[in-house]
């Protein structure tokens, strides 16, 4: 809906304004405009308005799982095949396996993962990466165990991200075939 009642403060050259419907007027570079219908605010950025966002954030978390992330190769990616469970949000949600940045929350991110595996057999070299967009991790966090061994590891990022953006953990057996299990893990992501 375009801009109707439109009222206007000045602070100096910049505009202070409100009305109803989304901004569609023109106005200095800078100025603020607040959509009161459906309370969101507006920087006047160039020739154009864009949305002003609070901080986006959210949380996910596997707790004592007991299934198998099945490793049918060595040094190949695999996804976390267990659902992630929401903790907190806001500008981020959760769609199954995955964290996804909401529409017109993109920018840069640190997304911050821990996790405690349980060896299945053998000695592995268990790899942590961070998926964007279900595409291959270029950073990764790597552990080596034997085949008593439950372990911790953590591996931090910090991406550029678009809304619909898809955030996910991939874990990769360096040097066997053998399955591993994803017990417990935590996914943190905050815009920066």
């Amino acid at each position: 809906m375009a801009t109707t009642n439109l009222n206007t403060k000045t602070l100096g050259d910049i505009k202070l304004q409100s009305g109803n419907g989304a901004p569609d007027h023109t106005a200095l570079s800078g100025s603020i405009y607040s959509d009161v219908d459906n309370s969101e605010l507006y920087i006047r950025i160039g020739s154009g308005w864009e949305k002003l966002y609070k901080v986006s954030y959210g949380e996910g978390y596997i707790d004592n799982n007991t299934t198998e992330l099945s490793i049918a190769s060595s040094n190949v990616w695999y996804a976390n095949n267990v659902n992630l469970i929401e903790k907190i949000s806001n500008g981020v949600s959760i769609n199954t396996t995955d964290m996804v940045i909401d529409t017109n929350r993109g920018g840069d991110y640190k997304v911050i993962i821990t996790a405690t595996f349980e060896n299945v057999t053998g000695i592995n070299n268990m790899d942590l990466g961070i998926s964007i967009n279900s595409i291959s991790p270029t950073q990764y966090s790597r552990i080596t165990t034997d085949y008593t061994d439950s372990f911790n590891i953590v591996n931090i990022g910090f991406f550029s991200l678009s809304g619909g953006d898809t955030i996910s953990i991939a874990v990769r057996n360096s040097n066997n075939a053998n399955n591993i299990i994803i017990s417990y893990l935590q996914i943190q992501i905050h815009k920066v």
